[in-house]
């Protein structure tokens, strides 16, 4: 019994290893000849992707760095000590599965709001926070920046 278990762990390692290590899904933007564009690329990357497992899993914690720009504080009452503030929370890590090559070192992928949906997000939440919404009047605010080291840049704005 001991060694079937022990080849059910080594099977779902092998697993892990083949969907999420970094280097899986490359690609080149350079390789016009090959109409490698952003599209083309994203689709290549987010091939093998798995967005429930967090970037580096093997081999180190994920480090997130997160940032707050405060647009707006308004409707303040002082009797109920309640106030309403609009910012935007801005968020970086590195997720090694989304590296990919370009001419230019400073290249980064600008991608739509909807692509955010599929890629691994932190789980960032606000304690004692009465009510929150995301800031969607014409269009979600939401930007998402890949960098061609996997750097990610995700800014969302709020209303809370």
């Amino acid at each position: 019994m001991k060694v079937i278990g022990k080849l059910i762990m080594w099977i779902k390692m092998l697993w892990l290893l083949y969907f999420v290590h970094p280097g899986v899904c490359k690609c080149d933007l350079r390789k016009a000849g090959a109409n490698m564009n952003a599209t083309t690329c994203l689709n290549e990357l987010l091939r093998r992707y798995d967005k429930r497992i967090r970037p580096g899993i093997f081999e180190k914690p994920t480090v997130v760095k997160v940032d707050i720009l405060i647009a707006n504080f308004w409707t303040i009452e002082e009797a109920n000590m309640d106030f309403t503030v609009d910012f935007y929370l801005r968020q970086y890590w590195t997720d090694e599965r989304l590296v990919f090559e370009a001419d230019d070192k400073h290249e980064k992928l600008t991608l739509t709001s909807e692509i955010w949906k599929e890629i691994w997000l932190p789980s960032t939440y606000f304690i004692g926070s009465k009510k929150a919404y995301f800031h969607d009047v014409t269009t979600d605010n939401y930007l998402l920046q890949i960098g061609q080291n996997g750097s990610i840049f995700f800014s969302m704005r709020y209303v809370q």
